[in-house]
């Protein structure tokens, strides 16, 4: 069964495991097992990739947060539209999840 989606537009920062570079992008929607975002680089399906989400403060949680995945391109969707960027959806393969102290943000 597939995981429920939810739609979350949020910055991410994403890289192949061991480049130095970091690119940027924007999610599209995301679940426990992956994320679908919008990236200017676009990879091969079973590139083992590295993500950084930064999650921002909430009713819920006064602190952010930012979590950093590790996991494989599972897909890669053409853009949308002439003016969007394309997508790359990547399957979570395991995550850290890091509270910021506060006034760190």
């Amino acid at each position: 069964m597939r995981a429920p989606r939810y739609i979350v537009t949020m910055p991410v920062r994403y890289r192949k495991v061991a480049e130095a570079e970091w690119h940027k992008g924007r999610t599209v929607n995301i679940s426990r097992s992956g994320v679908l975002f919008q990236a200017d680089q676009l990879w091969e399906r079973d590139t083992t990739v590295e993500l950084v989400l930064e999650l921002p403060a909430t009713p819920m949680s006064a602190t952010p947060a930012r979590v950093s995945c590790r996991g494989r391109i599972a897909r890669v969707a053409a853009a949308p539209a002439p003016d969007t960027l394309p997508a790359l959806a990547a399957a979570f393969e395991d995550y850290e999840f890091q509270r910021w102290p506060s006034g760190a943000a």
